[in-house]
């Protein structure tokens, strides 16, 4: 079994010979990695029962927006 480093397993996917569709995958995969880490605040405050800043539910949204544009383009 070959072993794959954390930077390959992190990479985007490429499509040989399809630049578009290699751009709108990396786009999309670095907006929903970008997202990851506020989806888990939100969780933790969540199970806390604490509130949330105003500023982290705007990021949120827009990096949601974001991605469901990115997805559609």
């Amino acid at each position: 079994m070959k072993r794959r480093s954390l930077r390959t397993l992190l990479a985007p996917p490429v499509f040989p010979g399809d630049d578009t569709t290699t751009l709108r995958a990396k786009l999309l995969y670095y907006a929903v990695l970008c997202s990851v880490p506020f989806m888990a605040l939100c969780a933790v405050a969540g199970l806390v029962g604490s509130h949330l800043p105003t500023l982290v539910i705007e990021l949120e949204i827009g990096f949601a927006a974001a991605s469901v544009e990115i997805a559609s383009i």
